[in-house]
């Protein structure tokens, strides 16, 4: 077991850099452990898999397939088949149906015997654990044609379950014993959905929000869905259909279905399944095919046939379905993708000895590179992040000054909103210039393998239960400030690495000029770093990466207050901009300008500008570090900020010759407890000199050089900052 497991992250180590998937690494080891290659030789067989280990190992990899089917089971949710449109089920269900036909046309013409019907059922079906592993692996799970991809598959699975169902019964001549087995797995199947679910259901319903199940409700699905197994054999079905129809009776998600999840997924990923991977294609010996080929050169003509027939039924059906051809293209391989499903149904067919060990060698191999060819050939046609190029013009900047300011913004934990209300009355929404707020609520998907995208209508019943607040909390804002805030609010439930693709598609699809995501990093009261959550990290470098607009990084270490009406507003918000030139500082100097407008807010544009020695070298030197292009654009936005300086008291300007970034650092310590807002670009040139000596000791690359002395322990504020930086154009 430990050789298995060993050779098989050796593999997967050696051949991951070159697109090859962690399943086809476990499948690569039992080839090489199997008669193919080191399995020949009789000291293998002896010393490392003598006969009494064979039955644990296979004991072990049974156990380990019965709880995988039961969890892609529990992380699956079917009633997403009724909320699917109708163009993903007419997908799933013709990538099925058109094979199929095909296939059992040419086996009754050609091969005609129960072997082939067989074969042929299963080479036309397409599964949904399958199709949602190679869907993540590529990382298209938040694309819009992964959503496709994976509601399509919910589909053709529920008929490919039937069809798996079916398929004993062909080959049984019994008409009473049909009758016998189809009734008693009707029954199972209708106790289960329509019995143990609903009580599953009431059960999560009384479990106080963000408190965990009774562990014993786990257990007892865990021995339900073993026990499913053995009805199922008892009745002359496919073992693991039972622990796959138990897991659709769990709700999925928190808190039931993310128990079972985080209780049996690790154990069964990282040993289990490996396991039986690798023990099944032990049993393959490729050197068969090659003695048999005159055998099983039918069945495998008709698997290319099959598979051919299945990808252009559902290029064509997508291409009706009026998708772009290029991802037709890609939908179409998606959902001819073979793997571990397959690989347990040709075990079982073989261990009943429905089907030879040469045609099982062959659908084996046939496995193995299908899982090769099909992730390569996605990965080199199709680039999600594609659509988010930035052709055209979405910043800040680019805004007429009367017009709808769109704004989309990333609530993540409760703190977050109070933060974002903060930002959104300092920039003053008004009749005028109206803030249309697109409010998304991101959920970490648990317990489920299918991302879902929830839009919360007005006056209607908010549909997933953690965001009730998020919503009521936005909507209550939007009739505070009736007829100067308009909100929209959404809610993902999806990977937290994938997140970005539902942030930068909304803004893309919303047409936004601003995203607003909150900084990885809490503070306490006392100034101390409270929490770092690693993962917003890493999905904000990816909003900054490929964010189709400019995007806005808040923090705040204390002292922007919120009143609770605009009405009650007193105090003054005191804003300082940190301009040292280039598009981002202009972005966020813009930005800056527009909270003028309310004469509560009072800013102070602060120019860090490289000092001059006496023979002047050294600031024609520094200047390099602009372009000219970008001096004249500087002095353009800050014309009207010098000239407001004199006659409008609510802004000020100053400059400071600063010799490098330390003398910079001073300064702005000096300043840090005079504001209760800061704004500043996060990009500035490699070779700013005001800056230099920062940029070599950033802890926070995504804030830039000066939001990482901001958010440091070496500035002790307690203000609130905006690190922008303005859409990355082609």
């Amino acid at each position: 077991m430990v050789l298995i497991l060993f050779i098989g992250q050796a593999v997967y180590f050696f051949l991951k850099h070159l697109g090859i998937s962690l399943f086809v690494s476990q499948m690569l080891t039992g080839l090489i452990l199997g008669p193919t290659f080191l399995g020949q030789t009789q000291t293998m067989r002896n010393l490392v898999f003598p006969h009494d280990s064979q039955d644990v190992l296979g004991t072990a990899a049974g156990f380990g397939c019965s709880l995988f089917m039961f969890l892609i089971g529990v992380k699956m949710d079917p009633t997403l088949l009724f909320r699917t449109g109708k163009k993903v089920v007419i997908i799933g269900v013709t990538t099925v149906l058109t094979p199929l036909v095909f296939g059992l046309g040419y086996e009754w013409a050609l091969i005609n015997s129960y072997q082939g019907i067989t074969v042929t059922i299963l080479q036309c079906l397409s599964s949904f654990p399958v199709i949602s592993y190679l869907v993540s692996d590529l990382k298209l799970t938040n694309s819009e044609l992964g959503r496709m991809g994976l509601s399509s598959a919910l589909a053709s699975d529920i008929l490919s379950v039937f069809l798996v169902i079916v398929l004993p019964m062909i080959g049984n001549n019994s008409a009473k014993v049909i009758t016998k087995d189809g009734a008693a797995i009707l029954a199972f199947v209708l106790v289960t959905l329509l019995v143990i679910r609903p009580i599953l259901v009431w059960l999560v319903e009384r479990t106080p929000e963000g408190k965990p199940v009774n562990s014993s409700t786990v257990h007892i699905l865990v021995v339900f869905a073993l026990l499913s197994e053995i009805y199922f054999h008892l009745f002359h079905q496919v073992q693991y259909v039972g622990p796959f129809i138990a897991g659709l009776a769990v709700p999925s998600g928190p808190p039931l279905g993310s128990a079972l999840v985080q209780t049996l997924e690790s154990v069964t990923r990282a040993i289990l399944v490996p396991l039986f991977v690798a023990t099944t294609t032990m049993r393959a010996d490729l050197w068969l095919i090659i003695g048999n080929f005159d055998n099983i050169k039918i069945f495998m003509l008709s698997m290319v046939l099959i598979l051919a027939v299945k990808f252009v039924a559902c290029l064509i059906i997508s291409w009706c379905c009026n998708l772009p051809l290029v991802d037709a293209v890609v939908l179409a391989l998606i959902m001819t993708s073979k793997g571990i499903t397959e690989l347990i149904m040709f075990s079982i067919l073989r261990d009943l000895k429905i089907i030879t060990n040469d045609l099982f060698a062959a659908l084996t191999l046939w496995i193995t590179l299908n899982t090769i060819i099909v992730p390569m050939l996605v990965k080199a046609i199709y680039d999600p992040s594609r659509k988010y190029a930035g052709f055209q013009m979405r910043n800040i900047m680019g805004l007429k000054p009367e017009s709808e300011f769109r704004v989309l913004t990333c609530i993540h934990m409760p703190e977050n909103i109070n933060n974002v209300l903060k930002l959104l009355d300092a920039m003053y929404p008004t009749k005028e210039s109206p803030i249309d707020l697109y409010a998304l609520h991101l959920i970490e998907l648990v317990g489920e393998s299918t991302p879902v995208f929830y839009a919360h209508p007005k006056n209607k019943p908010v549909a997933n239960f953690y965001s009730q607040n998020v919503v009521q909390a936005f909507n209550n804002y939007e009739r505070d400030n009736w007829g100067t805030v308009s909100v929209h609010n959404f809610t993902v439930i999806s990977p937290r690495n994938l997140m970005y693709e539902d942030i930068c598609t909304l803004a893309l699809d919303k047409i936004t000029s601003f995203i607003l995501i909150p900084f990885h990093t809490k503070w306490s009261i006392c100034g101390n770093i409270e929490s770092e959550d690693e993962k917003l990290r890493a999905l904000n470098a990816m909003v900054l990466h490929k964010a189709p607009c400019s995007v806005g990084v808040y923090f705040s270490r204390g002292k922007l207050t919120r009143p609770h009406s605009r009405l009650s507003f007193n105090s003054s918000t005191y804003a300082c901009m940190l301009f040292f030139g280039g598009i981002d500082d202009r972005e966020a100097l813009v930005l800056a300008k527009r909270m003028t407008k309310n004469s509560r807010t009072i800013l102070t544009v602060v120019r860090f500008v490289p000092q001059i020695d006496n023979s002047g070298a050294a600031g024609k030197e520094s200047k390099q570090a602009l372009t000219t292009e970008d001096m004249i654009l500087d002095e353009k936005e800050l014309k009207d900020v010098k000239q407001n300086t004199v006659c409008d008291e609510y802004v000020f300007y100053s400059e400071h010759e600063v010799s490098d970034g330390p003398h910079t650092a001073m300064i702005i310590r000096s300043m840090a407890h005079d504001y209760s807002l800061f704004i500043i670009g996060r990009r500035h040139g490699e070779k700013c000199p005001q800056l230099e000596g920062l940029t070599e000791w950033m802890d926070y690359p995504e804030l830039g050089p000066i939001g990482d002395l901001l958010a440091s322990s070496d500035v002790d504020i307690k203000a609130s900052v905006l690190v922008v930086q303005q859409q990355k154009q082609l």
